[in-house]
């Protein structure tokens, strides 16, 4: 089997705080009464980003679990054998 690394959650993550971000600057120029045009924009952006996050979450996951599995696989082959 090959070696299956860790997968890292940083781009998840990345994207999270950006899409947290966004709607921060949302609210803060929802509360100012900013053209409504450019808070569409933001509110546009906001659900694309938020797609983005929960797809790079679920990516996460799916390789953590594949590691997970290739280890345990692993630690049993490695009982067995001994």
């Amino acid at each position: 089997m090959d070696e299956v690394k860790k997968p890292s959650m940083q781009s998840a993550i990345l994207i999270t705080l950006a899409a947290l971000l966004d709607l921060l600057a949302s609210f803060m120029m929802a509360a100012s009464n900013t053209k409504s045009e450019l808070l569409m924009t933001f509110v546009l952006c906001e659900i694309i980003m938020i797609a983005c996050a929960v797809a790079a979450w679920v990516n996460y996951f799916k390789r953590y679990v594949n590691f997970a599995i290739e280890q345990k696989l692993r630690e049993n082959n490695k009982k067995s054998e001994d």
